[in-house]
């Protein structure tokens, strides 16, 4: 547990013990179902008010380069007038940074450790968000290559390259889009603690929120609009090849047709046994393939 103290405390908890969340209940006035809900990761974000506290679960992705994935990471908040503990069930960069950048820059923990612990909430959930900004930056990368490279048909190269992309965007966005709602709701209950003065300070939080959705949408779009031209450029190329093998199908009928009526078993066979009977036949089927490319040409269907 690390704990940095001015006008108003900040204790951050990673990987909690059983004592350290006994020492914040008792610091705090934790009701006893928060402290049955710290015991383990919660499966959903949520904001609940009790008197004088209130309780804050969200997630936020987070880039995994080994896995190249997004993941879920939840911290929880505790938040009182005169005190704030994040707590969370592993390390999280962000936090992790932001609560050392306190400790060593005094600046920086005069301005974020301010009359109210609304500043302070305001300070951490800005520094994450704004972590969250830079993780999408190798979205962002990808989709410039993929743009790059949709000209040079390789589309089926692609079609891999574009659904990892897409399923990293949906992943971001999918976790990110219930902090929304838990937001809009701390915005609302944080007169119980501050009155309205403070309402600014919600809104900037939101306001940062916003600017990474934002963000995420302008990406899903992006990667959606860049599939379907993928996907029109796939398939016409498709359709040419498909157009070229029919229209040599078509070509190659007069041998197919001719080449049966003389295989017939009649009793009198046309030009069959005559002098030259061979290139008569070649002959006929070269005029019906020179006519059947010509009526195609006059056609512009090839």
């Amino acid at each position: 547990m690390r704990i940095i103290k001015e006008k108003i405390t900040w204790y951050h908890l990673s990987s909690a013990t059983s004592e350290e969340l006994e020492f914040i209940k008792s610091e705090l006035k934790m009701p006893e179902p928060v402290m049955q809900e710290l015991q383990s990761p919660s499966s959903r974000q949520k904001m609940e008010s009790y008197p004088g506290l209130l309780y804050v679960i969200v997630k936020f992705p987070i880039y995994e380069k080994k896995k190249k994935t997004c993941r879920a990471v939840e911290i929880d908040f505790i938040i009182t007038d005169s005190a704030i503990a994040t707590i969370t069930y592993e390390q999280i960069q962000p936090l992790e940074e932001l609560f050392t950048q306190c400790e060593q820059l005094e600046g920086l923990r005069q301005k974020t450790f301010g009359n109210t612990t609304a500043e302070l909430a305001e300070a951490i959930f800005s520094h994450v968000f704004t972590y969250g900004m830079r993780e999408l930056t190798h979205i962002d990368k990808s989709i410039n290559e993929i743009s790059e490279q949709l000209y040079q048909g390789v589309e089926k190269s692609m079609i891999p390259l574009i659904a990892l992309v897409k399923r990293d965007v949906l992943d971001f966005r999918r976790i990110l889009k219930p902090t929304e709602g838990v937001l809009h709701d701390l915005h609302d209950v944080s007169k119980a603690l501050y009155g309205d003065e403070k309402l600014f300070t919600f809104n900037n939080i939101i306001g940062v929120y916003e600017d990474i959705w934002d963000v995420v949408e302008n990406q899903k779009d992006t990667i959606e609009s860049l599939e379907s031209t993928n996907q029109a450029l796939l398939s016409s190329k498709i359709n040419e090849v498909m157009k070229i093998l029919s229209i040599i199908a078509f070509l190659l009928a007069p041998f197919t047709i001719v080449g049966s009526m003389f295989q017939m078993n009649l009793q009198f066979t046309p030009i069959a046994g005559m002098p030259g009977d061979w290139w008569i036949v070649m002959a006929i089927i070269a005029a019906c393939c020179i006519g059947l490319f010509i009526y195609f040409k006059k056609k512009k269907w090839i």
